[in-house]
């Protein structure tokens, strides 16, 4: 069995893997075969939990967080 002895200090949630854009510098291609997504706003409850314990939230990743149309009930 694995204990964890400390929580994280922030917690990354990629609320949208798609992008509006088409940067040739981007690495997100090479990440993202299997299409677009988008993270559900209904699994936000199970992630209140540890987020009242971390020093920051952070709403990003490869994709463009503005193309997720529930961003700001996040």
């Amino acid at each position: 069995m694995t204990y964890l002895f400390s929580y994280p200090t922030s917690i990354q949630l990629e609320i949208s893997s798609s992008c509006n854009l088409n940067c040739q510098f981007c690495g997100r291609k090479a990440f993202r075969k299997s299409g677009n997504s988008l993270f559900p706003k209904e699994y936000l409850p199970q992630f209140l939990p540890f987020c009242k314990k971390v020093d920051k939230i952070i709403l990003g990743g490869y994709g463009e967080p503005f193309t997720n149309p529930d961003l700001f009930e996040f």
